[in-house]
């Protein structure tokens, strides 16, 4: 049972770290995407003003205005398209979560979790994905009841 349950728990662990690198990518790509775009904004505004000047039907003045509004245009567009994959990716927290609260909405009104006397944790190791030795090695913690704890 035990070597089950850390195989299921090495496999989510995988599972989420591969998709933490799959978003960093899709991250990484749309930050390009989006800065270039706003680069070609400003440069079309730029040869389009230039166009309209040369033609009578724009002032440098004017010119001027137009770059600094497409710049204060493209800033707020860049932000959102940056954070797009992020809010995406907390899309499967958030399931998670709905999961949960439909659990523990489950339990009778009136069933309350408790324990018996303690909680107790031994041989707890935990490593970061991108660390090789663990933040911390056979950790052994003990709660008991009516007793004040700060961590």
């Amino acid at each position: 049972m035990e070597a089950h349950a850390k195989k299921r728990f090495q496999d989510y662990n995988e599972d989420v770290i591969q998709a933490k690198f799959a978003l960093g990518h899709i991250y990484a790509i749309v930050t390009a995407i989006s800065a270039l775009l706003g680069i070609f904004m400003q440069v079309g505004t730029i040869f389009l003003s230039a166009y309209l000047i040369i033609q009578g039907h724009l002032t440098a003045g004017t010119l001027i205005g137009l770059v600094q509004v497409s710049g204060q245009i493209t800033g707020p567009i860049q932000e959102l398209s940056e954070c797009m994959p992020k809010i995406q990716g907390t899309k499967e927290i958030i399931e998670r979560l709905e999961g949960f609260m439909a659990s523990v909405s489950s339990l009778r009104e009136n069933q309350v979790a408790t324990f018996k006397d303690e909680i107790k944790v031994e041989k707890l190791e935990f490593t970061y994905p991108d660390q090789v030795e663990p933040a911390f090695k056979q950790l052994e913690l003990l709660l008991r009841k009516i007793k004040n704890m700060f961590l």
